[in-house]
């Protein structure tokens, strides 16, 4: 499942100012510890993307099977879900979460309906999906937010990010907001970015 993220004008920028960056991502596609964020402020409404290996939220990448990794998997489903938290946005910003997905591809439940997307596919090439999907299973996540007061938003904190999953290293971020794109890498040294 993909998920349709930000609006086109949105997406369109964040494209073109990202494209070096996703190029690099591409180029070491799958790299554990290494995400992509894209950020986009438009108004009142603040959009926010993430994809990371699933190895750098659960510790693991293959489904979950056992209890204890089904633990884990629904306590990052409900760190995932508190976005405002997660990326330290300004409280006095007053952002409410209006749309929140949250795929985690070491799901079971969101492994199935991945995979039943690509059932349709044929295999004679003896190509098995099962294997890709479980060796590169990944974590994508996209929230819409309300902002009742979105000039107190200076930026995002992912010190809580980098606390929760220790195991994500950087993650390579896009912002485009009304004053402008930005870009860079936001890690556990360096977990701002600024609007």
């Amino acid at each position: 499942m993909k998920f349709l993220l930000l609006s086109a004008s949105a997406l369109t920028a964040l494209l073109a100012t990202g494209a070096l960056a996703e190029d690099k991502r591409q180029a070491d596609a799958h790299q554990h510890g290494h995400g992509v964020l894209n950020v986009a402020l438009e108004g009142g409404t603040l959009s926010i993307e993430m994809e990371t290996p699933g190895a750098d939220i659960l510790g693991f990448e293959h489904i979950a099977e056992t209890e204890d990794d089904k633990a884990t998997v629904r306590q990052a489903r409900e760190t995932l879900g508190d976005p405002v938290a997660l990326f330290g946005l300004a409280v006095a910003a007053g952002c409410d979460v209006t749309e929140s997905e949250i795929e985690i591809g070491a799901d079971e439940d969101d492994h199935d309906e991945s995979h039943a997307d690509k059932d349709d596919h044929d295999h004679e090439d003896g190509h098995d999906d099962k294997d890709d999907d479980d060796s590169h299973s990944e974590v994508h996540a996209h929230y819409t937010l309300t902002c009742s007061a979105p000039a107190k938003l200076t930026g995002l904190d992912l010190g809580a990010f980098f606390a929760a999953f220790p195991n994500a290293e950087e993650l390579d971020a896009a912002l485009l907001t009304d004053s402008g794109q930005a870009g860079g890498e936001i890690t556990p040294a360096s977990p701002t970015l600024a609007f």
